[in-house]
Order: structure tokens, then sequence, then C-alpha cells
């Protein structure tokens, strides 16, 4: 499931359009399809400092951005260095954004800084159209209400009792 358009639109373009769907879950998208259109297969991922799985990454979109909750998603900057000078293919993204979440009584604020590198995804199947474009290393910080760091919970793996 990749887009085809045949003309690539720029990486800060690419960023935006991948990343709102992700936060603003007042549409009917699927969020693993969203998170397929963004992330490659296997991204190397951390939130607040935490190494976290892409699972676990749409753990915390579920419970942080609840589906049906609008987003205002306002971008305060994007910058894009290319891999490869004048060519939109793959490179690495830098912005920081605030979210207004209405989901309920009252509305919350989300700060967040997020830095990506996107590449090339071979492993995405189609026609020459297809936008093969993935992230492949994302470093976000959020704060909640602006101010408070959110905390990002990683399931502790048990490891076998000794023999």
């Amino acid at each position: 499931m990749a887009p085809t358009d045949p003309t690539p639109s720029s990486l800060a373009e690419w960023t935006k359009n991948n990343f709102v769907p992700l936060l603003d879950r007042s549409s009917s998208l699927n969020l693993h399809d969203t998170c397929s259109l963004f992330f490659s297969r296997q991204p190397t991922l951390f939130v607040n400092g935490v190494r976290i799985t892409a699972g676990g990454y749409t753990a915390l979109l579920q419970r942080q951005f609840i589906q049906g909750t609008c987003a205002v998603i306002t971008f305060e900057n994007v910058v894009a260095v290319p891999t490869i000078s004048g060519s939109d293919a793959a490179g690495s993204v830098g912005f920081f954004f605030t979210a207004k979440i209405n989901g309920g009584p009252e509305s919350r604020y989300v700060s967040s800084s997020v830095n990506i590198i996107v590449e090339q995804d071979a492993t995405i199947e189609g026609s020459a159209h297809v936008d093969r474009r993935r992230v492949t290393n994302m470093n976000q910080i959020i704060l909640d209400d602006g101010a408070n760091p959110l905390v990002v919970t990683v399931p502790t793996i048990r490891s076998a009792p000794p023999p």
C-alpha cells in the first residue's frame, strides 16, 4: 500500500503529509496502515531518549492520540537535507511542531522536536511510480502540555530462569 504519485514531493512536504495522519486520528485511516506509509519495516526509533520498537511507537500513538480525536498540528519549522544534492529521494529531515488535541471536555497541547532519516525502501513492491520513501531512523522529544516530558514505558523482556 504505497502512494503512486509519479512526481515525488519534497522531503519536507513528504514528511508533513505522512506524519500528520499519525497524530490526527479524526479520519478513518487505520493506524497500522498510516505507520506503514511512514516507517520502514524495521525502523530505529527513540522517544524521549528511550529506544522503542515500531509496535511500541504505535501503542504510544494509540494511548496519546485516540481514534476519533482531532489534532490541529502546526509545524513551526521543517528543514531537509537531501542525501544527494538536488534529489528528494532520501535525506535527513528535522521539524518542530505543536499539536492541539481535542479529545474530550478539555483540549491538551503537545510540543515535539523530531529528526528523521528517510531512505528508499527496496522491499516495497509496485511500479516505478510507487513512492518508496520511508523513515528508517527517528529521534523524537515530546512534551505534554508544553512542559512535561511524555512518559515512555517500554515493556520489559523477561529472561528465562537460570537452569
